[in-house]
């Protein structure tokens, strides 16, 4: 089976909803949604999974604060 490309995956999980689909099947997003696919990229580098992501992005302080850089 071939490797799924994230923005399509997100789409079947209901983590990431394009804001508008065309005729075409291109698929626009706002904005905000495209912060959101930053976010939701950066969780999956630092090695979430996408069950958790739905716990970390529920707005929470704490899931705020663990997407801030560090300084080490």
């Amino acid at each position: 089976m071939p490797p799924r490309r994230a923005p399509q995956l997100y789409d079947e999980k209901g983590l990431l909803t394009p804001a508008r689909r065309e005729i075409t099947g291109y698929k626009q997003y706002s904005y905000q949604q495209i912060q959101r696919g930053i976010q939701l990229k950066r969780l999956s580098d630092l090695g979430f999974g996408i069950r958790e992501v739905p716990e970390i992005t529920d707005g929470t302080p704490a899931s705020e604060n663990a997407l801030q850089p560090q300084s080490l």
